[in-house]
Order: C-alpha cells, then structure tokens, then sequence
C-alpha cells in the first residue's frame, strides 16, 4: 500500500485512468453501475483496487480469481445501498404509487436482461485443447521422488508423484531450478512470480546450457530439461551401492 500511495502522489493521473479502465467497469457494467449511488462504499475499496489495477501481473490487474476478493463484499454493499436510493427517488417521483404491481418485475427483467448481456455470454469453460494434452504428456515424463522446479500451474499435479518447488526460485524453501533435478515450464503457462515478458527469457536461457541441461521433452512450448550435473552427481552416490551388490552376488 506505500506503493499505491506513491503513485498516487507522484502520477495521480495515471491511477484515475486504471480505476476507470476496463476491469473495474466490467465489474460495475455487471451490476448495471447502481453501485455508482452508494459511492460512498465504493471510496473503502480505492486502496485494493488501484493495488490490483496499476500492477503489471496480467491476472491481478485484470481483477481475475481471489485478488478481487478484497473489493467484491463492497461493490455488493454498494449495489444494495444504490438499489434503496434508487427505490427512495422513484418513490418520491410517485412512478411506484402509479403503476407498483408492472413497475417492479419490469425493472427486475432489465436488471436480469443487461447482467446476462454483459456477463453471461463470456463464460469459461475449461476445456482438454491440445496444449492441455501437451502439458499431461510431457509432465507425465517426470521421475518419481525426484526433484522439479516448475510454473504454479504443475505443482497440484506433481506433489505426490515428485517434490515440484516453483520455477524459477521458491523463496520459501530458498530452492533454485538449478537445485532440482529436473526443470519443467511452459511458455504459455502462468509466468508467477515472473512477468509474462521474463518467461520466455528464462526458458530459452535453460536452453542455451547444453552443458547442464538435456531437452528431455518438448511439445507444443512445454518443456522438460534433466540437469545433467545432478544426475551424474546421484550416478555416483549409486556406483558404491551397485558395487557392493555385486560383490555379494
């Protein structure tokens, strides 16, 4: 939030137009803007949005999955304050005393009409596309128990086949990919924590190492390198073990 207050003092301008840009007015578009006359609810969540919007992360900016959480129990609050005020000035224009009982299911249709035309014809549907099918194919290569450095989106699909930390550090653990035994990223993929402009960068810096990295798999941009040094390093720690064996046959 000192960010947020730094912009606003240094490019006030700038911040208006992301509170107004696409995002936020989808939101209230959705609603049909009667959040707009409880504006006074709207001012608690100046903060939250221009955090989201004035930042370069595509999924926050765009105030997509639970970065909008902080600002939607607000947007509803104000919708709810902006609907009384609404009835309070039809009342007072008497056009509910004339006609009550054809007044309100019309207004609920428009309500219905509009939220469904700006909102209801652009659902998501997760789908199997054949990058889906890409990702399944090439992840599926991963050895078990071993060690993977790889984008969020792998993680759920990994922790009990192997130990996927995130590409390229997962501060946490202070774990690099090159720690990992393997590295396994997809150039359409969820960049986090990097920028989708650092992606790119970052893998073909991977594939430029021939002498530490293998292509173990490529399909459709998903990549999987093997580090070689870790492997040699686990050949050896196993050469004692097979030799010993050996000998008691």
């Amino acid at each position: 939030y000192l960010e947020v207050a730094v912009a606003l003092l240094n490019r006030p301008l700038y911040v208006a137009s992301r509170v107004f840009s696409e995002a936020p007015m989808d939101m209230l578009a959705l609603l049909l803007f009667v959040p707009l006359f409880g504006f006074e609810v709207l001012l608690v969540t100046l903060p939250g949005l221009i955090l989201n919007t004035t930042t370069t992360f595509d999924m926050q900016s765009s105030l997509q999955v639970h970065y909008a959480a902080p600002i939607v129990p607000f947007v509803f609050w104000a919708f709810i304050v902006g609907l009384k005020r609404l009835e309070h000035l039809t009342c007072r224009a008497n056009l509910l005393k004339r006609h009550p009982e054809r007044w309100r299911p019309v207004g609920l249709a428009i309500l219905i009409l509009l939220a469904a035309a700006t909102f209801g014809a652009d659902y998501e549907f997760h789908s199997f596309t054949s990058h889906v099918w890409s990702r399944y194919r090439v992840m599926q290569l991963v050895e078990p128990d071993s060690t993977v450095s790889c984008e969020t989106g792998f993680v759920p699909h990994l922790s009990r086949h192997a130990r996927p930390y995130l590409f390229p550090t997962e501060a946490n653990h202070g774990v690099h990919y090159r720690d990992c035994d393997f590295v396994l990223v997809d150039k359409e993929g969820n960049p986090w924590p990097l920028q989708r402009t650092e992606l790119g960068p970052a893998i073909d810096e991977i594939i430029r190492q021939t002498n530490v990295y293998e292509v173990i798999a490529e399909d459709s941009g998903v990549y999987l390198f093997a580090n070689r040094e870790k492997r040699q390093e686990a050949e050896q720690e196993d050469a004692p073990l097979q030799s010993d064996r050996a000998r008691s046959d």
